[in-house]
């Protein structure tokens, strides 16, 4: 993240695209942490990179990534539950 920030000091790249990129670490890092740890931090690495996705190629993706969000937190709870039953 260091060396995207210095390229934005610098002038190479914009505050939106150093966004993304920082954006994108982070869904790698928490991706590949998921592999180690567990399942669910994989999965909230894919969404983050899904999310970057969206950001950098849909204007208005908020409300698409909410729902999506809601839908995948529902999800989790339906197998939480359903796993202790």
């Amino acid at each position: 993240m260091l060396i995207a920030y210095t390229f934005y000091h610098t002038g190479r790249i914009t505050p939106e695209q150093t966004g993304l990129i920082v954006l994108l670490i982070l869904a790698l890092t928490t991706y590949l942490d998921g592999i180690r740890i567990s399942w669910r931090f994989s999965f909230v690495g894919i969404f983050l990179a899904v999310v970057a996705i969206c950001a950098a190629y849909i204007e208005e993706y908020v409300w698409q990534i909410l729902s999506v969000a809601l839908a995948v937190i529902a999800l989790s709870y339906y197998w939480e539950f359903r796993k202790k039953s």
